[in-house]
């Protein structure tokens, strides 16, 4: 008898892992359960753009009909309108169409950046969808509709769309907490955007990077100041381009706004600045107040010294030895 040792598919667990990985993308993943995969629309979201410059954030929406909302073709069976609002856009949609993607172009609705890093943004927008019933039915049917003499209407009527919702977001810059309120006709999503944890922990970074530069630039000066520590021409120089390099790094900070004055700028440049310029302008001083005529005047004199000793010729003899 020949036995058998069952393995579990290698290919088949692949895939449910990187299934696995791709859910968890989603910053948001609802199923509405009032509508069933019969009749539904499903609206997949994706965040492409974040701009807290303009208070803007772009989203691309993806909209798939479901069940009996679609022929065999996956082509519409009856007329949709799509709405979103507070953009008050409406897309609509004709029997036979085709689904296709479409942008969006969202404001924040507050949020500045002065508060940089610790910014926060925060918008919500509403959707919703409902399908044009064709005269002859009933728009209290539900679907898939049937014609009868009961449910026979001369106009045409409009009846809501369960929606479901996935979000997602690949902006590496930003970190995303949505809300979704799901209501009878539509659904309204709360988007809170702010500064991702490696944006903030460099930010934070290059703070304390200008804070240490600043308090060694103290400390030397103190040194100089109080302990009459020797000062050389190029020390005084060391000052002067840390006053040049402080700019460079509040600039390396990724998305800090042109104009000063944010937190950031409050907590570490503005002091560093004031700090890393006392320094210099204490060595600096100290360096010219203390400078002493008869050293001066003894460097000169052994410079002069070795300017006045004699030069030393050579001279060739050569003689020729008749033979």
């Amino acid at each position: 008898m020949e036995s058998y040792v069952l393995e579990p598919c290698s290919t088949n667990m692949e895939y449910l892992h990187e299934r696995r990985k791709v859910l968890e993308t989603f910053l948001i993943d609802y199923t509405s359960p009032s509508g069933s995969q019969n009749h539904s629309l499903r609206v997949d979201a994706s965040i492409l753009d974040v701009d807290f410059d303009k208070k803007t954030y772009l989203i691309r929406f993806v909209l798939q009909p479901n069940g009996t909302l679609v022929n065999s073709q996956g082509q519409l069976r009856y007329d949709m309108v799509f709405s979103i609002s507070p953009s008050q856009r409406k897309h609509t949609y004709h029997e036979g169409d085709d689904f296709m993607s479409f942008q969006v172009l969202f404001h924040y609705d507050d949020g500045n950046l002065i508060d940089y890093p610790f910014d926060r943004y925060t918008g919500s927008f509403q959707m919703e969808a409902s399908v044009i019933v064709p005269a002859g039915i009933d728009s209290n049917a539900t679907f898939p509709f049937s014609l009868s003499a009961e449910t026979y209407k001369t106009v045409n009527q409009s009846q809501p769309v369960a929606l479901s919702c996935r979000l997602e977001a690949s902006l590496t810059s930003f970190s995303f907490e949505p809300t979704l309120h799901a209501h009878k006709r539509s659904l309204n999503l709360q988007i809170m955007t702010a500064r991702s944890t490696t944006t903030l922990g460099f930010s934070i970074f290059m703070c304390l990077l200008m804070w240490a530069l600043s308090l060694v630039m103290a400390m030397f000066g103190y040194q100089v100041l109080f302990h009459h520590r020797r000062v050389h021409v190029h020390d005084c120089m060391l000052g002067i381009t840390m006053l040049f390099a402080l700019p460079a790094l509040r600039s390396a900070q990724p998305g800090i706004p042109d104009d000063f004055g944010c937190i950031s700028d409050v907590l570490s440049f503005y002091w560093n600045m004031g700090i890393i310029a006392l320094g210099s302008i204490t060595i600096l001083a100290c360096w010219i107040a203390r400078w002493d005529t008869r050293e001066a005047d003894k460097h000169q004199s052994t410079s002069s010294s070795h300017s006045e000793y004699p030069k030393m010729t050579c001279t060739q003899h050569i003689e020729r030895v008749e033979p």
